[in-house]
């Protein structure tokens, strides 16, 4: 073998150990992160143009591609069940426990019993002015759960739009991603960088640090 064979065997074992030390040191710095896969290179003989040598045949991400499935399917059932138990809780708040006098369903139960006491005496004015009172109270709270029910819609659609831009954001960060990968690839440069936490990203609620 020339020595520029030699030369040429030696600099592809230094390449594949340089990448397959980015690959372990990738590994090890992602250890803790959410959804990362163990990476590993996977090598393969040069072809005999090259005087043989090692080459980097690709990066192996280790995954089960059905747990990783499932667990987004159970990730988006729980935010399912989170955003309705949050909804049911607030809207729970606007009416009121019946055993708050301020509550919706109490002024409501305080108005029918102002409608019955006047009913059976319609002759006495108090009787009717309580009805009158207690119809103003129930258009009151009928009016402040409307209010709330149309700030929490407008709040809503409001984190709808924001995740709407947020998943628009992240798509045209996937598609810059591909095409940085294929340009190493196709350049033999290494493909795998560090994993950031999607989560960081993530619309916020209002008063959520």
């Amino acid at each position: 073998m020339s020595l520029s064979g030699a030369l040429s065997n030696a600099l592809s074992g230094l390449t594949a150990a340089s990448r397959s030390a980015q690959v372990t040191a990738s590994n090890l710095s992602n250890a803790l992160t959410p959804g990362f896969g163990r990476r590993e290179v996977a090598l393969g003989a040069r072809d005999l143009g090259y005087h043989g040598g090692v080459q980097v045949l690709g990066i192996t991400r280790h995954a089960n591609p059905g747990l990783v499935g499932e667990h987004r399917l159970a990730a988006a059932a729980q935010g399912e069940s989170s955003e309705l138990a949050d909804f049911h809780a607030r809207l729970e708040t606007l009416v009121g426990r019946p055993d708050n006098p301020a509550s919706l369903s109490a002024r409501l139960a305080e108005f029918e019993a102002s409608v019955v006491s006047a009913a059976s005496r319609p002759d006495l004015n108090a009787r009717l002015d309580q009805v009158l009172s207690n119809a103003k109270s129930l258009a009151i709270g009928f009016e402040a759960v409307s209010d709330g029910i149309q700030a929490l819609r407008s709040e809503a659609d409001r984190l709808i739009a924001s995740t709407v831009d947020h998943l628009n954001t992240a798509l045209g960060q996937i598609r810059e991603l591909n095409l940085r990968i294929s340009a190493a690839v196709v350049n033999g440069r290494a493909a795998v960088g560090p994993v950031r936490d999607p989560r960081r990203d993530r619309p916020r609620r209002s008063g959520e640090t």
